[in-house]
């Protein structure tokens, strides 16, 4: 038998003399791979019918400074439009049809019936922050950069930065200030390492362990495997 679930690896006790954290009011999500099993880019490339691995390239020639912001902008919109099936419409129907995990639909629910908005913050594009926040009736959204459509709905132009985990922490600024939080009175849920500024802003990062994040655990308030432990830490710091 495969063993019992050990449940989220709950936090050390505050030690004596040490402030407690206020109650969580809301929680703000990475998406790809915390929210679905799989990612909006891979998908979006394999289904505009560009070589995986060349886009893979690209982004790890773009994080590394092999390659400036123009080069990557102009070969990976190339990548994406030489099939000739880069419409908004195509575009649109990939990020409606990504898979969410059970667990974060469940977790979004449970959100709502508690009150606690849920914001996403990913490191693709704006407008799979936009459809994904409507799917999972969550707060907001925000995403890294655009996809820009001529007025025929072809894709023309795409923008993005490579500093998204600085941009996350601005976004996660932005949301406190519109809902009138501390920081320290949200959950970050993620699990890579352009999450850890999160973690270290809201001191309450939950690591959704995977093969590769792992690595990223001493960062972390709490690891959970399920993001229905998620709700288990919200219900404890109430």
């Amino acid at each position: 038998m495969p063993p019992a679930d050990p449940g989220p690896r709950r936090p050390a006790p505050p030690a004596a003399g040490t402030t407690r954290l206020p109650p969580v009011r809301a929680v703000v999500c990475d998406v790809d791979h915390t929210l679905t099993p799989k990612s909006s880019v891979v998908e979006l490339s394999r289904a505009l019918a560009a070589p995986i691995g060349e886009v893979t390239a690209l982004y790890r020639g773009y994080q590394c400074g092999q390659l400036t912001h123009e080069e990557t902008r102009t070969r990976l919109l190339e990548l994406w439009t030489r099939g000739g099936l880069a419409s908004r419409i195509t575009v649109e129907t990939v990020f409606h049809q990504l898979p969410i995990k059970d667990d974060a639909l469940r977790l979004a629910a449970a959100l709502a019936a508690r009150g606690l908005p849920l914001c996403l913050i990913t490191s693709s594009a704006q407008l799979y922050a936009d459809i994904m926040t409507r799917r999972l009736d969550a707060a907001c959204g925000y995403g890294n950069g655009r996809l820009l459509f001529d007025t025929a709905g072809n894709l023309e132009d795409v923008d993005f930065t490579r500093d998204t985990a600085d941009l996350k922490l601005l976004q996660l600024a932005q949301f406190t200030t519109d809902h009138d939080l501390e920081p320290t009175e949200v959950i970050a849920v993620g699990n890579g390492s352009n999450d850890l500024l999160l973690f270290d802003a809201t001191r309450r990062g939950v690591l959704v362990t995977t093969t590769t994040s792992t690595r990223h655990s001493a960062h972390a308030w709490a690891t959970v495997r399920h993001l229905d432990e998620v709700i288990t830490l919200i219900d404890t710091e109430q």
